[in-house]
């Protein structure tokens, strides 16, 4: 993992950990019974939103905007938590 791309001229931190860094990341989700046409109704609001100023504005801030479909998603946050598990039991933490 390097720099965000808006400071991608800066060195990244990430090089110097002995780990996997941890990142975090901002989504929607739905209860898993919602309509599959009002999930993709969101999605779809959701990339128009991203699609211009607010993409730009994000960028500034050192955000990087990654769009894509609900199963994408959703793949992605699968991974995420299979990927942070081994954190999660080496610090002992319960699940709940």
């Amino acid at each position: 993992m390097g720099s965000a791309s808006a400071i991608s001229s800066a060195p990244s931190v990430y090089a110097k950990l002995p780990c996997d860094p941890l990142r975090g990341w901002i989504g929607l989700l739905a209860p898993s019974a919602s309509p599959r046409e009002i999930v993709l109704r969101i999605n779809a609001e959701v990339h128009k939103m991203l699609s211009g100023d607010l993409r730009a504005r994000l960028f500034e801030l050192g955000l990087d905007v990654a769009g894509g479909s609900p199963e994408s998603f959703g793949a992605f946050t699968k991974a995420d938590i299979a990927r942070d598990a081994s954190i999660v039991k080496a610090a002992r933490i319960p699940s709940q």
